[in-house]
């Protein structure tokens, strides 16, 4: 998969980070989608298929969620570059597992 090319979501292989590009307007479940924290600008990892029924586990937000076919074919993304993946690791006060670390 070529880095910076839409796609939609549910094109996107196991394992890949992605950024969402935009939500199609004709997506039924757009509001919910919204309502779950998955907007233009949000990042997601793609996770296996679940269950063989085009049923996809996806991290947003530090929360696993899992979207049925009809929400991830509503999703354009783009896949992160190697330069934007290392910055993603290397966040300023995120500890390894991506969660900030407790204040005192």
């Amino acid at each position: 998969m070529n880095p910076q090319t839409c796609c939609l979501l549910s094109d996107v292989p196991a394992g890949r980070v992605v950024r969402v590009q935009s939500l199609k307007e004709d997506c039924p479940a757009r509001a919910r989608l919204y309502a779950l924290g998955i907007l233009p600008g949000t990042e997601l990892e793609v996770g296996m298929e679940c269950c063989g029924r085009g049923m996809r586990r996806i991290r947003v937000r530090n929360s696993s969620v899992i979207l049925d076919e009809q929400m991830t074919d509503g999703i354009e993304c783009v896949t992160l570059t190697e330069n934007e993946m290392q910055h993603r690791l290397l966040q300023p006060g995120h500890c390894c597992c991506g969660r900030r670390p407790a204040l005192p």
